[in-house]
């Protein structure tokens, strides 16, 4: 008898079908199924196949996840906070925070994990921030990486609030350029974009040109995959501009010091350039930096 056959039969064995509808758990978490890893989902976590909310929204991150295989996947874990009470006059505002980043990606199909109920993200590999990216914040957080998928808790499809009147982190899934816009872009200016994830909005985003967050180069460069042309030539044309402005404020003797740290953080000392001194008179920038770190006492890296 199949799998299929023996639910059957517990369910309608109602003195019995709650010992065989564990062990029809059990079963199905060692690896048998009932046809549809999503059924097997709902069957183990939920106590039935028939939760068609669930269902309908599972079946279409499956579909989504496989539009977009081959593509860059981020999810943000954003807390809401209560911040102000607007009294009589107003309602309640609320701050969101991101406090948990996991990035890689896609290589595969969306997968079920029947031990702990989190919706697995088919990735080889990810950077994340924190060692729990869903509970903690991730401000001076470096990015590590993890040979293994990303794993989204189960916890968003159920209400939970055992935070002390915080609601739990909700999971939020960028896909594609999605991931560019994230870090292309000023926060309020994302979280009207994911209001509407309109496609024109998104457009617009980006020939806005609002931000370069250097961030998703050190998460890119960790998870060893490359950011976007167009990202990438933004990064360096800020850089550039970035170079420029130091080498222009370096020569105040009131910010020396200040700008001489800066110019040794981006290696200007190991660029072949040259600086103008005054109208007419320039000088190689790794000679002028050595000149002035030897004048003002500073230590050159290596």
């Amino acid at each position: 008898m199949g799998l299929e056959e023996d639910l059957q039969k517990a369910q309608e064995n109602k003195s019995k079908g709650n010992q065989e509808l564990a062990a029809l758990k059990e079963r199905i978490a060692k690896g048998e199924s009932l046809g549809n890893p999503i059924k097997d989902y709902l069957f183990v976590f939920y106590g039935t196949t028939d939760f068609p909310a669930v269902e309908e929204r599972l079946q279409k991150l499956s579909e989504t996840i496989q539009a977009h295989n081959g593509q860059q996947a981020m999810v943000l874990y954003i807390q809401s906070k209560l911040v102000h009470e607007g009294g009589c006059w107003g309602g309640p505002e609320y701050n969101k925070e991101v406090i948990g980043q996991q990035f890689g990606v896609l290589d595969g199909e969306l997968t079920f994990n029947l031990e702990n109920g989190g919706v697995v993200l088919p990735t080889s590999k990810h950077v994340q921030k924190g060692e729990d990216p869903y509970l903690w914040r991730v401000d001076e957080k470096s990015w590590k990486l993890k040979e293994e998928c990303i794993t989204i808790p189960g916890y968003n499809f159920t209400p939970s609030h055992f935070f002390g009147g915080d609601n739990l982190p909700k999971p939020e899934l960028l896909l594609g350029d999605e991931v560019e816009l994230y870090f292309s872009t000023g926060r309020s200016y994302f979280e009207s974009y994911l209001e509407t994830r309109s496609q024109e909005w998104k457009k617009n985003l980006f020939e806005l040109n609002l931000s370069v967050n250097e961030d998703y180069l050190a998460a890119s460069t960790a998870l060893g995959v490359e950011v976007p042309s167009r990202f990438k030539e933004r990064y360096e044309a800020k850089l550039r501009q970035r170079k420029e402005d130091i080498l222009e404020k370096i020569q105040d003797p009131s910010q020396v010091k200040h700008y001489l740290a800066r110019a040794l953080e981006l290696n200007l000392h190991q660029e072949e350039r040259e600086i103008e001194l005054q109208p007419g008179i320039k000088m190689n920038v790794p000679e002028y930096l050595r000149a002035q770190c030897e004048k003002y006492k500073i230590k050159i890296p290596e």
